[in-house]
């Protein structure tokens, strides 16, 4: 027996094949078209609709564009504290070049704990001590233009911070006397950074409004509630450090005398400056 149906190529039954299950296909085929004719007379109407909503959402959103903006004043408020530093930071290098790797590596161990032990004597706290990026590797050389290898070296970085600024000279004079020894940066900070730059990140808050206020008076008007409020980091650089020079000499440092004695103080640590800079947005109130 076959039963041919728009819903299905062909169907092949057996002969044998019982009465219910063939009216049961029927049946079947029958829910199927019901259904397809329900998807097409809603598709239908959903091509009438869907342009429709479309068209009142554009025009709804073009007539909300077309309002003027809210009034508003923004501002930038600039802000900057002078600090004098209270904590020094030193990152110190120490290096060690030989022909044998394990001749190398002993000694560059001896090195880093002469050093280790000199800073501890100079009184530096040994909590602040810290070694870092330690390494051995192959030492190349250039010379007439050629790459040369030339035994190996092997180097750590050391840092460390002292509220003790009175300690410079002899630490750089005792460091200087270790030739294995090179002083890459001294830096200034202070210990209450974050409080001084709260208070400064305020003061420049204070002075965006303030600079609104003024704004808004001159056009008769008056400031409402901030609508805006964010940090300039391209200008607020939070935290200005007085580094050595790319010759390893920190700016700052007073020259030695020609009898190789060095002053009384070698340290002119100066100020830091602290600089914020906010944009704030208010709401602008014509005065009635």
């Amino acid at each position: 027996m076959s039963i041919h149906s728009k819903h299905f190529t062909k169907i092949s039954l057996p002969s044998d094949t019982p009465d219910h299950t063939i009216l049961e296909i029927v049946g079947a085929g029958k829910r199927i078209a019901e259904w397809e004719t329900r998807i097409v007379n809603y598709l239908q109407r959903m091509k009438h609709i869907i342009p429709a909503t479309f068209v009142t959402a554009l025009l709804t959103l073009t007539a909300w564009a077309d309002e003027p903006p809210f009034p508003r004043v923004e501002v930038y408020g600039t802000a900057i504290t002078e600090v004098v530093p209270d904590q020094m930071v030193w990152s110190l290098r120490v290096e060690n070049k030989g022909a044998v790797l394990k001749t190398v590596a002993s000694e560059h161990t001896k090195s880093v704990q002469q050093v280790l032990k000199f800073l501890r004597e100079s009184k530096v706290d040994a909590k602040a001590l810290q070694t870092s990026r330690m390494q051995f590797a192959e030492n190349w050389e250039y010379r007439s233009s050629s790459r040369v290898r030339e035994g190996y070296v092997a180097s750590t970085q050391l840092s460390f911070k002292t509220t003790d600024l009175e300690l410079y000279t002899n630490l750089w004079l005792g460091l200087a006397e270790m030739p294995v020894v090179s002083v890459e940066s001294v830096t200034y900070d202070h210990t209450r950074r974050i409080e001084f730059q709260n208070q400064t990140r305020e003061k420049a808050i204070k002075a965006a409004k303030e600079k609104a206020t003024v704004s808004a008076k001159t056009l008769g008007a008056k400031v409402g509630a901030p609508l805006l409020l964010e940090e300039d980091l391209s200008a607020s650089e939070g935290w200005q450090m007085n580094y050595a020079n790319a010759n390893g000499v920190v700016q700052n440092i007073r020259t030695f005398g020609a009898d190789d004695r060095p002053p009384q103080e070698a340290l002119a640590p100066g100020t830091i400056p602290i600089r914020i800079r906010v944009k704030a947005a208010f709401q602008l109130i014509a005065e009635k």
